[in-house]
């Protein structure tokens, strides 16, 4: 039998109608050709890739939402570690402190301050790449800075009293913008765990 042209009708809209019938019966022909057992094949196969990536996606949420976590308990932990040295160094004044103890505080707090914003595989936490969490840290930098280097060289009680005026002027403005940054950790995190979330559901429906 010849095989039907397109080009053999002469008027253009037998040859669209022609032509979509041909298109027609070469898809069903396509199907008629697959076996019951190929559907099934292909049926439990596309099963088994979406049982997987289910897996997969729920397996980067929760190493997502560790890693957040991590981070996030880091910076709430650093907020309460540069209140305990404020602390400590207004106690300086009414009597003996623990000095090496205040040193070790700072010593951490300063380590810990460098590996929320550039990264520490000792912790666990990579550099920030987020943009807001960026700024802020940026904005709390010269509180920051200015509270380490009024406390770097302690050797006496009296170094401790001298660095209370420092504390004073910035302590307030440390602790403000922390509270800032663990929320702003907190939102991004839980933002992002609710995308993966949407995306798991849309690929179960699917």
């Amino acid at each position: 039998m010849n095989k039907f042209r397109c080009n053999d009708i002469s008027t253009p809209g037998e040859i669209l109608e022609r032509c979509l019938f041909n298109d027609k019966e070469s898809a069903l022909s396509f199907f008629e050709r697959i076996s019951p057992k190929q559907i099934y094949l292909i049926a439990v196969s596309t099963l088994i890739v979406l049982i997987v990536s289910n897996q997969l996606l729920i397996h980067k949420i929760l190493d997502e939402k560790q890693d957040d976590a991590t981070v996030i308990n880091l910076a709430g932990r650093q907020r309460m570690l540069g209140q305990k040295i404020a602390k400590t160094v207004y106690l300086a004044e009414n009597g003996e402190i623990d000095l090496q103890g205040l040193k070790r505080d700072v010593e951490k707090w300063a380590l810990v301050h460098e590996g929320l914003t550039n990264g520490n595989q000792e912790f666990g936490i990579e550099a920030i790449e987020i943009e807001e969490i960026k700024q802020l840290f940026s904005e709390l930098e010269p509180h920051q800075v200015a509270i380490q280097e009024s406390l770097a060289n302690l050797s006496t009680q009296q170094d401790v009293i001298n660095s209370i005026p420092i504390i004073q002027k910035h302590e307030a403005s440390f602790l403000t913008k922390m509270d800032e940054i663990v929320d702003v950790f907190e939102s991004v995190s839980n933002n992002s765990v609710q995308k993966l979330i949407w995306f798991e559901i849309g690929l179960g429906l699917f």
